[in-house]
C-alpha cells in the first residue's frame, strides 16, 4: 500500500510543487522525445572521438605495426556502423517528434 501511495505522490508531485496542471499526452510524448534527442547526440559525439582517438593512437602512433593498424581499421569500421545507427536514431525520433506533436 505505501510504495503505491508513493509512487502516485511522485508522479503528481511536479503538479502541486509547480501549480500546473497534469501534463497532456503530447506533453509527455514531447519531453521523452527531447529527452532521447539529446542522449543520442551525446552518444553520437562520444563515439565520434572514441574512433577519432583510437585512430589517431593505431594509425599515428603505431603505423608501422600491422596488429595495430588491423585494430584501428575494425575500431573505424564499428564507429561508422555505430555512428550511422545514430544518426538514423536521431533521425527517426526527430520525425516521431515532429509527426506526434505536430
Amino acid at each position: 500500500m505505501f510504495k503505491h501511495l508513493l509512487i502516485t505522490t511522485l508522479a503528481f508531485m511536479p503538479s502541486f510543487v509547480l501549480a500546473a496542471g497534469v501534463p497532456t499526452y503530447k506533453e509527455l510524448v514531447g519531453k521523452v522525445a527531447g529527452i532521447l534527442q539529446s542522449a543520442v547526440g551525446i552518444i553520437f559525439w562520444l563515439i565520434f572521438f572514441y574512433v577519432a582517438w583510437t585512430l589517431i593512437q593505431n594509425w599515428a602512433r603505431h603505423g608501422d605495426d600491422p596488429k595495430a593498424v588491423t585494430a584501428g581499421k575494425s575500431t573505424l569500421l564499428a564507429g561508422v556502423i555505430g555512428l550511422v545507427i545514430l544518426g538514423s536514431l536521431w533521425g527517426l525520433v526527430a520525425f516521431v517528434r515532429d509527426v506526434l506533436l505536430n
